[in-house]
């Protein structure tokens, strides 16, 4: 058994991608999703491709249940155990305002309301030490209060539970006796490190999705073994790595945005393999967009990120998402301006042009009234495109109102969705201290390939790479991810050569637990890896940088670097000593990674040969343009535009005035200035 599977739901399509580890092959397949039944959707996408599980070693899944739960508001009736005169951290949150002008902004609403909130006699302090003894008396009244409240799930959250836990683990000790099978969450194991109100915002969300994540893994597990799959089922986390389904069920929070994460992993690798340190990544899919940065062959992790305005306190990878897809709404304000997105038709009832009920135009319908896609891309989909529908959607809802012709509102609509995500790509780079011109632009999702030029001219990239399979590149990444658990332990101490001698000792420890968690997933120990770093700040400040630092590392070589990381990102540096504010550890154990198979090799001076001609919309004119299907395309093959490119499930554009090349693996390479710039 030689091959590996990975499966990635999104919120129209489900992808699945197969690769055979010793003939190289890739088989790709592509299903609506079900959002009624997201398993449906997996088990649908299996059948469809034909896929035997009793040949599949190693199956890796992204999922959105988490995620959809968060955004829609329906995750598990939960309840949230603190200490006594701390009730209101949740729901207090932190004062600032992200506009601090603004007289209509609302405080994000809590996932437990007030009255589900509970507190307990207990005290420790920040160094660890029993101020309090835990009143097991308060929890067992309190297990009889949430049983009354029909509670299934409990996230408990003691003051400086990350500097010593007992108390937390007390209180799950005996909610166990008192509530069997309620879910139970502790902030210590789901994020332990200091700040109050974000790890409570962290342990609340684990334990809100907790019982959901668990029902539908299991459910899944089980229509997989039914169906001959005997090994361990993975999940992608929002890190960049993935753990087995047994840790997922229990650290739910690390599912969010699993699915993006992995077309932003396969980013990492389409960069390093094409010899592009800097790529930013640019996943349009039919409801969303997710883009993220590849530096130095690497995605940058953050531990400050927000879901639906609520804090996450653990390691996310660097994706930001719009509300901009293939099946994007268009609609014509009171005012009379266009609005695209963030709305989405979705996968039931999707476009006007599926027939499927959607009457409202969106993206993908204006994109057919423009002729830059056709009836090819979405046969391999079992659906038969209906550009009549799409033109009578386009014409209703937006060219009528604003007194516009066809192909102007269709242009228009495609003209916004371009600008929406070229400010997404801005707010990364230059929202960064970062030029777009130092980027290449990796586009992929069904619906990337088609915009990808324009975003690119519209920010100053003048390349653009469109991999194999971009409909399905999303799972492809995920067959690259490492296993993953990330560690941190707030210590607050000076950085001097003392504390850094001791955190020595608190890094073996981090170690081992990472270790002990890799072993857990049967990950062989000569493929762990271990990776340090500090979050630092000079004394007196209130937020840190985070450094990658070796074992054994000086205090003066650790100053240095938090000097020249802060004047990278401040613009200064200060005389002020440093202090140590978390301790974090990246334990990584290695899969068994997909290798490229090199292409067909095109015969000297030999051009493609298209499919047929049409006339495509480009600039307020229809052209004559080739259509070239790309599995006819061979290593050498060279086009100018305007040109289409069409293969199952997503097309390429390339507009008037760019030049594509095909790599040696089927890669292709768009100079979007038509190689004026010596690409």
């Amino acid at each position: 058994m030689s091959r590996s599977l990975a499966v990635d739901i999104g919120g129209t399509f489900t992808d699945l991608v197969l690769f055979d580890h010793e003939t190289r092959e890739l088989r790709v397949a592509k299903s609506s999703s079900s959002p009624e039944s997201l398993a449906d959707g997996v088990l649908e996408c299996l059948a469809g491709a034909g896929v035997d599980l009793a040949e599949v070693a190693f199956f890796v899944h992204g999922t959105t249940v988490g995620l959809n739960a968060i955004l829609e508001g329906k995750g598990v009736p939960t309840g949230l155990v603190t200490t006594r005169g701390f009730r209101d951290v949740y729901a207090i949150g932190r004062m600032d305002k992200p506009d601090m002008y603004s007289y209509v902004y609302e405080k994000p609403t809590p996932l437990v309301p007030r009255d589900l909130v509970f507190e307990v006699d207990e005290r420790i302090d920040a160094f660890g030490e029993v101020l309090a003894p835990l009143n097991t008396a308060d929890v067992e009244s309190m297990a009889a209060s949430l049983r009354q409240h029909g509670v299934s799930s409990v996230a408990v959250c003691t003051l400086h539970a990350y500097a010593n836990p007992a108390h937390e683990l007390g209180i799950q000790q005996v909610l166990e006796q008192h509530m069997d099978g309620t879910s139970i969450s502790l902030s210590h194991e789901v994020s332990g490190e200091w700040r109050e109100y974000e790890r409570t915002s962290t342990v609340v969300m684990n334990a809100y999705l907790q019982p959901l994540i668990t029902a539908y893994l299991e459910d899944l597990g089980r229509q997989l073994a039914r169906r001959g799959y005997r090994r361990s089922l993975y999940v992608m986390q929002c890190n960049g790595g993935i753990m087995d389904a047994s840790l997922a069920k229990a650290r739910s929070i690390q599912t969010l945005l699993s699915g993006p994460a992995g077309g932003a992993i396969g980013a990492s690798q389409v960069a390093r393999r094409l010899g592009d340190a800097n790529m930013i990544s640019l996943d349009m899919g039919g409801t969303s967009c997710d883009v993220s940065l590849v530096i130095d062959g690497e995605v940058g992790l953050t531990t400050d990120t927000e879901i639906n305005r609520l804090p996450v306190l653990v390691p996310m990878l660097q994706v930001k998402a719009i509300g901009a897809g293939g099946g994007s709404l268009a609609q014509v304000e009171v005012g009379g301006s266009l609005r695209v997105g963030p709305q989405s038709a979705g996968a039931r009832p999707g476009p006007a042009c599926y027939g499927r009920g959607g009457r409202e135009p969106t993206v993908t319908d204006a994109n057919l009234v423009l002729g830059r896609i056709g009836a090819e891309t979405f046969a391999p989909l079992g659906l038969e495109v209906q550009p009549d529908l799409a033109a009578d959607a386009v014409t209703r809802g937006v060219a009528r109102p604003l007194g516009m012709n066809l192909e102007e509102a269709s242009e228009g609509i495609v003209r916004l969705v371009t600008n929406h995500m070229a400010n997404a790509v801005r707010e990364i780079t230059i929202g960064r201290g970062r030029s777009p011109k130092d980027f290449s632009l990796l586009a992929f999702g069904g619906a990337g390939p088609m915009h990808a030029v324009g975003i690119a001219r519209e920010i100053g990239v003048s390349r653009v790479v469109v991999p194999p399979a971009p409909g399905t590149f999303s799972a492809w990444g995920m067959l690259f991810a490492d296993f993953r658990q990330d560690l941190v332990r707030t210590v607050v101490l000076p950085a001097d050569a003392c504390s850094l001698a001791e955190s020595e000792s608190l890094f073996a420890e981090l170690e081992a637990e990472g270790r002990a968690l890799l072993l857990r997933q049967d990950v062989v120990e000569e493929s762990h890896e271990f990776a340090r770093q500090l979050d630092l700040r000079y004394r007196g400040q209130e937020h840190t940088l985070t450094l990658p630092v070796p074992p054994a590392v000086a205090a003066s070589a650790v100053k240095d670097s938090f000097d020249e990381a802060h004047r990278s990102v401040y613009g200064y540096d200060l005389a002020e000593s440093i202090e140590i504010v978390n301790l974090r550890l990246a334990a990584r154990g290695a899969t068994d990674r997909p290798e490229l198979k090199p292409i067909e090799a095109a015969e000297p001076g030999s051009r493609p040969t298209a499919g047929r001609r049409s006339p495509v919309y480009f600039e307020g004119a229809f052209c004559a343009t080739p259509h070239y299907d790309r599995a006819d395309l061979r290593a050498g093959h060279t086009l100018r535009g305007p040109a289409i490119v069409t293969e199952a499930s997503s097309t390429t554009v390339v507009p008037p005035g760019a030049r594509m090349s095909v790599d040696a693996y089927g890669f292709l390479i768009v100079d979007t200035d038509g190689g004026a710039h010596g690409g």
